[in-house]
């Protein structure tokens, strides 16, 4: 009997908590100025939580640029395959964000 195809699933609650609790301490702060402890208590996890998550302070960030990168992937790539002018699709882009 054939496996169903995998979904790949979003992160559980506690790690979207601590995406979203690293990216705003990351951007206030900066990297050095923020440590696991500091993420650990403003998603409200145990410091432990998070290593479960994200094996490294670095492996966490580099996540968080990961998904940042592909967002903007997803919003270039339509404006490069589109029909028409590049430079005022990328100026329309520019303008929006």
């Amino acid at each position: 009997m054939p496996r169903p195809a995998s979904r790949r699933k979003g992160p559980a609650p506690g790690a979207r908590r601590i995406e979203t609790s690293a990216r705003r301490l990351f951007a206030n702060r900066g990297y050095a100025g923020t440590s696991m402890a500091e993420i650990a208590a403003a998603a409200g996890v145990s410091k432990a939580t998070v290593f479960h998550h994200y094996r490294s302070k670095r492996a966490l960030y580099e996540a968080l640029v990961g998904d940042a990168m592909a967002g903007f992937r997803e919003q270039l790539v339509p404006l490069l395959d589109a029909q028409g002018d590049l430079q005022e699709s990328l100026r329309e882009f520019a303008a929006a964000g």
